[in-house]
This record gives structure tokens, sequence and C-alpha cells, in this order.
């Protein structure tokens, strides 16, 4: 797992980063 991830694209990563920033903000929201 940790193999396939170095070969992610640096876009790839900055979406996954993005996307549990927005889940965080929603779930302390919805707490």
């Amino acid at each position: 797992m940790r193999g396939e991830a170095g070969k992610e694209p640096a876009s790839t990563k900055a979406s996954a980063s993005i996307i549990k920033m927005v889940t965080a903000k929603v779930t302390f929201s919805a707490s």
C-alpha cells in the first residue's frame, strides 16, 4: 500500500487532503 501511495501524482494527494479537510469540517458542523 505504501509503495502505491508513493506513485500518486501531487494533484491526487492534494485532492485527498482537501477531501479530508472538507469531511472534517462537515463532521464538526454536524456534531
